[in-house]
């Protein structure tokens, strides 16, 4: 059984049988979605260079680590750094920090707070309209109950007695 497996690099998606090694053929798929053999060049994966050749794997190597995190740790430090200076200044220069007032607060809890009131009222209206219609079906299924207990041919003379049929009856 044949298996293939994809490896995404930098220029395209390798497809090689069963395992990534030396000496093995290398396709891509083309716009036809077909299978050709890779172009000659490096293809750059996650963590490995490679190296294709005549359409198969001429060399695989792992990918040099880049200096430049170690870099950025510093330019990072910098920036609280920074970060803290421009802060110390504005409570010099007298600037209110970016904190809400209370009265924003307050305001925007007691909208909220509404809402919810709100909310608990509708589940509530919708709680005792439930409860109604429980109690309507309640007293139609006992009606129904009651009304199979007599006969069908009883119940037209008892229609016919209370309705507009008494005057057809006689």
């Amino acid at each position: 059984m044949l298996q293939l497996s994809e490896i995404a690099t930098d220029k395209a998606t390798l497809i090689v049988e069963n395992t990534l090694a030396e000496g093995v053929e290398v396709f891509v798929e083309d716009e036809n979605g077909e299978y050709v053999p890779a172009e000659d060049g490096e293809y750059v994966a996650e963590d490995k260079i490679i190296v294709v050749a005549d359409g198969k794997v001429a060399e695989i190597r792992e990918k040099e680590v880049e200096e430049e995190p170690a870099q950025k740790p510093a330019e990072q430090e910098e920036a609280p750094a920074e970060e803290a200076q421009e802060a110390s200044e504005a409570l010099e220069e007298g600037e209110p920090e970016a904190e809400p007032e209370p009265d924003e607060r307050d305001a925007r809890l007691a909208e909220l707070q509404a809402r919810v009131d709100e909310l608990e009222a509708l589940v509530a209206e919708r709680d005792a309209r439930i409860a109604e219609l429980e109690a309507q079906l309640a007293e139609k299924q006992e009606q129904l109950e009651m009304s199979a207990d007599k006969p069908a041919k009883e119940k037209v003379k008892e229609a016919a007695k209370e309705g507009a049929l008494r005057y057809f009856n006689n």
